[in-house]
């Protein structure tokens, strides 16, 4: 569970584990990587829904911590990466436009 980063599969685990009374250096490090998983996944909601730069850079900033790779986090980078060339695209129109504009 550790290892996949599996949101669903380490709240099994460890509700599992707490059922049965483990408490190991291992649940330990499950329940700290749960606790940054739901708060990447929490983060990633929120900018993905905003598309706000700021929030959607800050979310991957998150999730790059303890290298996180889940679904999220790729349309995150993806929307993250396209607003970053859309405004670039506007900026070089709107350069061109100002030019157009003082030459006549």
């Amino acid at each position: 569970a550790y290892e996949k980063q599996d949101l669903n599969l380490l709240q099994r685990v460890l509700a599992k584990c707490d059922k049965e009374g483990y408490r190991t250096k291992l649940t330990r490090k499950c329940q700290e990587l749960l606790s940054k998983i739901e708060d990447a996944e929490a983060a990633l909601e929120v900018a993905l829904k905003s598309m706000r730069e700021d929030y959607l850079e800050k979310a991957i900033e998150m999730c790059d911590e303890f290298a996180y790779k889940a679904p999220n986090a790729e349309k995150a980078r993806t929307l993250l990466k396209n607003i970053k060339k859309a405004q670039y695209g506007i900026s070089r129109a709107m350069s061109k436009m100002k030019r157009k504009w003082l030459n006549q």
